[in-house]
């Protein structure tokens, strides 16, 4: 079991933040400071187990792999983070 104290419904996602992780992590060594608390998690503490998952995770388009896509930030997303904080604040 991979994700041992994550409930079923959560494996999907749990899933894929470990493979982006893993995708991105020469680009985060490079880019997180050295005392980042991702350095202590289990994953980048085995170098073995780094780099043996590392080897198994690939990129694919959406028609070969079928089953989720970037689709970026919805619209109201980007309202919402321009809202005026003063309206978030009227009752």
């Amino acid at each position: 079991m991979l994700f041992p104290t994550l409930p079923m419904c959560m494996y999907g996602v749990a899933e894929f933040a470990l493979a982006s992780v893993l995708y991105h992590a020469d680009f985060l060594r490079t880019n997180l400071q050295r005392n980042h608390p991702l350095w202590k998690s289990a994953l980048f503490q085995d170098e073995a187990m780094l780099n043996t998952l590392k080897s198994i995770v690939c990129c694919m388009p959406k028609e070969a792999r079928g089953r989720m896509e970037a689709t970026g930030i919805p619209p109201h997303v980007h309202q919402y983070v321009h809202w005026p904080m003063t309206r978030l604040l009227r009752p």
